[in-house]
């Protein structure tokens, strides 16, 4: 589960979200950045790989999903926002 929240503020914007991937190949990773054990739950591994919010000019993306995706998602936004 993802979750990206994001609201404005006295003219300011800010933007959460939680940094824990699952795939189904196990990570060398042991513990997040707050202490928290990695592992796996079910069939997935969960591990903390990565910030699932993107800044490309003055948009922000939250991100959900399958990661192999990422890369190619955040091009094509970078590619219309030329």
């Amino acid at each position: 589960m993802t979750y990206c929240y994001g609201w404005k503020q006295n003219g300011k914007v800010f933007m959460v979200g939680d940094t824990l991937f699952s795939n189904k190949k196990e990570s060398s990773k042991l513990n997040t950045s707050i202490g928290e054990k990695s592992g796996k739950y079910g069939i997935y591994f969960v591990s903390e790989r990565a910030s699932k919010i993107f800044k490309i000019e003055n948009v922000l993306i939250g991100f959900s999903g399958d990661d192999s995706y990422i890369n190619d998602i955040l091009q094509i936004f970078d590619w219309s926002l030329v």
